[in-house]
């Protein structure tokens, strides 16, 4: 196989997904954020740099982190399953399921079949966000729910009235970056459809105003609706490419189940 590798994810027939690169080095590559940042300019798309850590568990553990071209991502949910893909599909064939170790904790994927993964990501709690008016005078919409997670794991969660609303969506990402660093999720369900989690990502922080299907927000979607651990649900990416995959929920994980291909 190639140095570096695409691979595409949360894609379906309708939703385009998004692209990832993975990017196989060694420990002490893996160590130096200069190189790999370096290396990440290069492409278009966030980088997952995995190293292997020469251990078996379950399957496989690799050390992960990723990046987009311009700086270093804290977490990201697809390129993982990317790496998974490459883990699984090229370097250790015989497995099924590979960890990945990164900065804070750790991420669990599983083969269910060709191109079909399950990703395991622990859950994450949910406060109510001080400055909700500061916020919604910000993004000039009709508020529902405004929550936040703890400041390490970034994010303001936002419900809007319905799908409608999350797809005319427009952020003002100059303002929004000027108030806070956090990334931004809006969402809605309907009432037709209860088991749809409809939702948008953005983090301008990172370069791209708005990213196309986000895996990541997949426990934070989890929390904010809190989804029931006897069932599954499909959460909708309106972005313009467009994203999708299933969750489920149990007390200590997120799973995400969804396609990964080339």
């Amino acid at each position: 196989m190639n140095k570096a590798s695409y691979r595409r994810v949360f894609y379906s027939v309708k939703e385009k997904g998004n692209w990832a690169c993975v990017h196989p080095c060694t420990p002490t590559e893996l160590q130096s954020p200069e190189q790999l940042l370096t290396w990440a300019k290069t492409h278009q798309h966030v980088t997952a740099f995995i190293a292997d850590t020469g251990q078996q568990a379950e399957g496989p553990i690799y050390h992960i982190r990723w990046f987009s071209p311009t700086q270093e991502i804290q977490l990201c949910g697809h390129a993982t399953l990317a790496a998974a893909d490459i883990v699984l599909t090229h370097l250790h064939p015989a497995a099924n399921q590979v960890t990945f170790h990164y900065a804070h904790d750790m991420l669990h994927v599983t083969q269910l079949k060709t191109q079909l993964y399950i990703m395991r990501i622990n859950n994450i709690k949910l406060y109510p966000a001080p400055r909700p008016y500061e916020l919604k005078r910000l993004l000039n919409v009709p508020l529902g729910r405004i929550m936040e997670t703890q400041a390490e794991d970034g994010y303001y969660v936002i419900q809007l009235p319905n799908r409608a609303h999350v797809a005319d969506f427009t952020l003002p990402a100059k303002q929004y970056s000027a108030f806070t660093k956090r990334a931004l999720i809006v969402t809605s369900r309907d009432i037709l459809s209860v088991n749809d989690i409809y939702f948008r990502y953005f983090a301008p922080q990172y370069g791209a105003p708005e990213d196309p299907a986000t895996g990541s927000a997949a426990p934070v979607l989890s929390a904010f609706w809190h989804v029931r651990t006897s069932e599954v649900y499909t959460c909708r990416q309106l972005s313009a490419e467009g994203g999708i995959y299933q969750l489920y929920w149990d007390n200590d994980h997120t799973h995400i189940v969804t396609l990964v291909g080339e």
